[in-house]
């Protein structure tokens, strides 16, 4: 089986065949190494567009249902230390802009707007008949009008899945302490996105005491002490929240105790949007 290192090094030094697709590959493509594949950013000769290329180290099971035709078995030909390997290709639209995560500890961040356009996404992301399984800094970008995307799918919940086990179970950094392959339904992104939320319009609300606390990978609050109560920012992020920001206060409050799926939270969503219209008009 190819390594992720052997899918890195063949597309970066363009060691690869493909089957169908005409990838136009250079020593300049942008290559991202993730834990179970490489994307690398490029051009398709057939309409030169740009694309995320997703060469996966290994087989996924819902892949097929998830991205339909853009998953391409067996499509790339990896030459490694052992042999050769035909590996799984995902084709998708490449998004513009900046990972929200690199954002975060950024100088000048605008956390306000950066808190209204994820209450914006988490309220579509609910909407949907589906969830996408792994909500995180890293898999959400802004793009230069501002406006949020979802990234990486794999980890998704469709409606046609029913009770399967889930292949993988989101980043402990921001999922429900209980969470395991168990846990694998619509209300999969509920607590990540009140987690998230909460996290953004703290910073928003007190940059000066929160923006100090963000650890490496944007994290500012531990999920199973969140839960249980003993976060002791979290609990501060409720007190400012309490006299200044209710909508949010709410969100945060659905967190404790939390058994992973929160009833209502869209309806909430709802009523942080309004809340940053009426906040923006004063």
């Amino acid at each position: 089986m190819a390594s992720l290192v052997e899918i890195y090094n063949a597309l970066r030094y363009s060691r690869v065949t493909f089957r169908t697709l005409r990838p136009q590959l250079t020593a300049h493509n942008n290559i991202y190494v993730g834990s179970n594949a490489v994307v690398i950013r490029c051009t398709l000769t057939d309409d030169d567009r740009a694309v995320a290329l997703k060469c996966y180290a290994n087989r996924r099971r819902n892949a097929r249902s998830i991205y339909g035709d853009s998953y391409l078995a067996k499509e790339l030909l990896i030459h490694t230390l052992t042999g050769m390997e035909y590996i799984d290709v995902t084709v998708l639209d490449w998004v513009e802009g900046h990972a929200l995560d690199s954002l975060l500890r950024a100088p000048n961040t605008d956390y306000r707007a950066l808190s209204k356009s994820f209450d914006r996404l988490a309220l579509d992301t609910l909407q949907h008949s589906h969830a996408h399984g792994d909500v995180k800094p890293e898999n959400v970008v802004v793009t230069p009008s501002g406006v949020m995307r979802l990234i990486d799918h794999d980890a998704a919940w469709l409606p046609g899945f029913g009770d399967h086990d889930a292949e993988e179970i989101g980043t402990p950094t921001y999922s429900h302490p209980q969470r395991d392959k168990r846990h694998f339904d619509k209300h999969i992104d509920d607590f990540s996105l009140a987690l998230l939320s909460t996290m953004l319009a703290a910073l928003a609300i007190k940059r000066d005491y929160f923006a100090p606390h963000l650890m490496p990978d944007g994290s500012l609050f531990v999920p199973r002490s969140v839960v249980d109560g003993s976060d002791e920012l979290f609990n501060k992020a409720l007190s400012f929240f309490e006299r200044r920001d209710p909508a949010h206060y709410a969100i945060a409050r659905t967190l404790y105790g939390s058994s992973g799926a929160i009833d209502g939270l869209a309806g909430m969503f709802e009523q942080a949007l309004a809340q940053h219209t009426q906040t923006r008009r004063r």
